[in-house]
């Protein structure tokens, strides 16, 4: 709980310059270089070709990972536009997913992303999916409550 308020905090409330400033200058304190970090964490181009050789589906997430209901109509725009511009060049065409970043939807979201070629979206809602579940807002369960999910199913 502690961390999930951390995480509302940054993303959602602070102003995203003063966000960046903070965490940019914990994130080398604390982690190190993002050059480095970004290397050693992210996957390459190569691996996330080899991944979707073996079947895997892979999908958008942003390009920078900006809550979208607090970026401009030109914000979102290029994100969703770069988004889209890097997994083609990785994986060529194809229809792709995507995930909200925090869940966080814009209300023009739907539309840029259909635009840009995704097919269905996540939020965050931890709910069933039903027949009335929008395309491009399906529920998902945020890594940060997985375990909680697993311990509520197993129960």
């Amino acid at each position: 709980p502690l961390l999930s308020r951390l995480k509302f905090l940054l993303h959602m409330k602070l102003p995203l310059a003063t966000r960046a400033a903070v965490t940019g200058r914990l994130f080398v304190k604390h982690v190190g270089s993002q050059e480095e970090w970004t290397r050693r964490w992210y996957l390459s181009g190569e691996q996330v070709r080899e991944l979707h050789a073996q079947g895997h589906t892979i999908g958008g997430h942003s390009f920078a990972h900006e809550p979208y209901a607090r970026l401009s109509l030109e914000s979102l725009e290029r994100d969703i536009g770069r988004c889209a511009w890097s997994l083609r060049n990785i994986l060529g065409q194809g229809e792709r997913p995507f995930a909200y970043p925090f869940g966080s939807i814009h209300p023009r979201s739907s539309d840029l992303l259909r635009a840009a070629g995704f097919t269905r979206a996540f939020g965050t809602q931890s709910t069933w999916l039903t027949r009335e579940s929008q395309s491009m807002n399906l529920p998902r369960i945020d890594t940060i409550h997985v375990h909680r999910a697993l311990q509520e199913a197993n129960a």
